[in-house]
């Protein structure tokens, strides 16, 4: 059985074309799809066999329909009034917070979700919510106003402010992302406002870097979000936009991730399975080709493919095992054979798989005090040594809560970074490598093995590039990628400002990851300063010294 399907995301997608191939060889085996909202026929054509002769008889199975059964079920909710702005807005993040004051002041019980895209909206509208709160505290309304943000960094107690009733008297106001659209539930909740936005990660094959973008949602998504209000009793749902746009602009669908998103994970599962031919697998949507190809060149640049695609038995294999993406896990095995750092690695391979290190600036008094808390654990080296400086005082203080939060660390984020390390450590040692080797101060160990997992998120510092239009405007240091495959259309790279980095000029740097903002700039976060003499040591088949 395969729940909440319609998200669409990569692993449910790439599920359903591993359960439709195993099918054709156990005909008898039954699979049970369900979600709130479906694209239904194209599920149907997809799993529909009634067309290919099987090996039915053989099988030893008689009577076995090759054609799907749907089944409807009306769930049990009230039902939602939903309500369209007369004129577009401007500004959707201002117009969602004088809805919910309009909600407010109309003093009906019921507790209100607003849909915003990301965390910025969020703790703005939070801010603007909490100034009307303190206006209308002394006016004859039955209920005061409590908005709470709710988003995947958020610290525990704050998420659970989120999630509790609301105490007797006050009116809940829950902030959210897409977060609170399927992932969770939260109870009291009569009015939506909905911003008929999303922030989608959209991957491009062509320079192999991500697009971080508020996009249109879809109208599958509007009716999940809708639905929301009606669990206790008969809500009402606002959107954000006019009924004509909302009907002739917002797709039915979201875009599946399989058409988004990096696949070099996902083919290196596919190979560990055994499916060779990437190209010929059966997929519900089918990836680009270019993501497919871009998928493969960085497989076979990091050793996991031989020159026939086959995955290799030193290195492929064993990433494959390691539940990282390819270029961490590229560079766990470099720190555990070659550089002697795996503690150091295990560390790091923890603390970047968890959504958050630093807490959110709202949760610390904003986001001076925030970069106040960066500061004490910056190093010259990047954001990677820092987290490692992080850990090591975290260690020291004893794990210990009251120090995280004074010093604006994620301490749940920790607890998990640290299980997942464990995780990883058992993993190595069923493959039958040396996990207890420390770099023991020598922090350029951990940085070249860094290097041997990120060498294709390679960056040379280019150009100082200044606004014209800003006064006092220091500037920002642009960079080139090294491998950027189309020269022509040249990239504008820089450091995120929540790198310890982000007022330096390193000549070159790897990062983990870089997104583009609205702005048009693909911006590095997890950022580490390299040498170049590294990348033609670690990676000659890609970099040759000139």
């Amino acid at each position: 059985m395969i729940d909440e399907a319609h998200e669409r995301s990569l692993a449910t997608d790439t599920l359903l074309g591993l359960l439709k191939k195993i099918q054709r060889r156990r005909q008898g085996l039954r699979l049970v799809i369900s979600s709130a909202t479906l694209e239904v026929d194209r599920l149907v054509a997809f799993f529909d066999s009634s067309s290919v002769r099987g090996k039915v008889a053989a099988a030893g199975v008689q009577h076995v329909s090759h054609t799907p059964a749907v089944i409807s079920i009306t769930s049990r909710v009230y039902p939602v009034q939903v309500h369209y702005l007369l004129q577009p807005c401007s500004d959707y993040v201002q117009a969602a917070t004088q809805t919910v004051v309009d909600i407010h002041r109309a003093d009906v019980p019921g507790d209100v979700l607003v849909f915003l895209t990301g965390q910025e909206e969020l703790e703005a509208a939070v801010k603007m919510l909490d100034e009307e709160a303190r206006k209308l505290a002394r006016s004859r309304l039955k209920y005061k106003l409590l908005p709470t943000p709710m988003y995947a960094g958020l610290p525990g107690a704050q998420q659970r402010m989120a999630l509790d009733p609301a105490p007797r008297g006050y009116r809940k106001v829950v902030v959210a992302t897409n977060i609170a659209e399927t992932s969770l539930t939260i109870e009291g909740v009569v009015y939506v406002v909905d911003s008929c936005y999303v922030k989608q990660r959209a991957y491009n094959p062509l320079v192999g870097l991500e697009a971080l973008l508020v996009a249109p949602t879809s109208k599958a998504s509007c009716q999940q979000r809708a639905g929301r209000a009606g669990r206790v009793r008969p809500g009402h749902a606002f959107r954000l936009c006019i009924e004509d746009d909302y009907q002739r602009l917002l797709p039915d669908a979201s875009v599946p991730e399989m058409q988004r998103s990096d696949l070099s994970s996902t083919i290196l599962q596919l190979k560990a399975l055994g499916i060779d031919n990437i190209m010929r697998f059966d997929w519900l949507s089918p990836p680009p080709a270019e993501a497919a190809v871009r998928g493969l060149e960085l497989l076979h640049a990091l050793g996991a493919l031989d020159s026939d695609a086959k995955l290799t038995g030193s290195i492929g294999i064993c990433m494959a095992e390691i539940p990282l993406e390819p270029q961490l896990s590229a560079a766990l095995l470099a720190s555990a054979t070659t550089f002697h750092c795996c503690q150091e690695m295990l560390t790091l391979a923890g603390m970047l798989s968890v959504p958050a290190i630093w807490v959110a600036p709202g949760a610390v008094s904003g986001k001076k005090a925030l970069e106040e808390a960066n500061a004490k654990f910056a190093t010259a080296e990047g954001d990677l040594v820092a987290f490692l400086n992080v850990h090591r005082a975290w260690l020291e203080h004893g794990k210990s809560h009251r120090w995280a939060t004074r010093n604006g660390i994620h301490q749940h984020g920790m607890l998990r970074a640290q299980q997942v390390s464990q995780q990883l450590c058992s993993k190595l040692k069923r493959l039958g490598l040396n996990t207890n080797t420390s770099c023991e101060g020598d922090v350029n160990q951990v940085l070249k093995a860094v290097t041997a997992g990120l060498f294709m998120n390679a960056s040379q510092f280019d150009r100082t590039e200044y606004d014209p239009k800003r006064t006092n405007d220091s500037g920002s240091n642009v960079y080139k990628l090294l491998r950027h495959l189309q020269p022509n259309r040249p990239l504008k790279l820089r450091i995120h400002q929540s790198s310890v980095l982000a007022r330096t000029r390193p000549h070159m740097v790897v990062f983990l990851r870089c997104q583009q903002n609205d702005d048009g700039w693909y911006e590095m976060q997890a950022v580490t300063v390299i040498e170049p003499e590294w990348l033609v040591k670690l990676a000659p088949n890609v970099f040759q010294r000139k």
